[in-house]
């Protein structure tokens, strides 16, 4: 892990899937996720992709019914703390193509982590030096950095 926080320990570089995003929403563990943003122990990284599909999926009226307003309104601050970026070219990895982009933002990104619960996703173990992982796994070494 590359980057350091403000006490100089290491930052996690992660991308987060958008299903994660939306679980963490639900489930109200967004709130981990932010107060590690917060505390400059990880780095956010996503793509207008990414935002494009969380943004569409959110608007969906049986998602909307599960969100709580005042989440929304945190969660976008969090998102105005994300590393953005656009990845360049193609990847053509994961026996899924429509999960390809999520590869080829954590490579250009250099992620530490690409955060998924998607199998397709999980069964790869790494792509370059990102280290794909199961939600449970993130949250567990974020509570870690505490």
């Amino acid at each position: 892990m590359g980057s350091r926080g403000p006490t100089g320990e290491a930052a996690i570089r992660a991308v987060l899937d958008t299903s994660v995003l939306i679980s963490a929403l639900i489930k109200g563990w967004w709130r981990q996720i932010g107060a590690a943003v917060e505390a400059e122990r990880l780095i956010l990284v996503t793509s207008p992709q990414l935002i494009d599909e969380f943004l569409d999926v959110v608007s969906r009226p049986a998602k909307k019914s599960l969100l709580d307003p005042a989440d929304a309104a945190e969660i976008a601050n969090v998102l105005r703390r994300v590393t953005l970026v656009v990845p360049q070219g193609e990847v053509h990895v994961c026996r899924d193509p429509n999960d390809d982009f999520l590869l080829a933002l954590a490579a250009v990104a250099r992620a530490d982590v690409l955060v998924t619960r998607d199998e397709d996703l999980l069964a790869l173990r790494s792509y370059g030096h990102t280290e794909i992982i199961h939600v449970a796994e993130f949250l567990q070494r974020l509570s870690n950095l505490d």
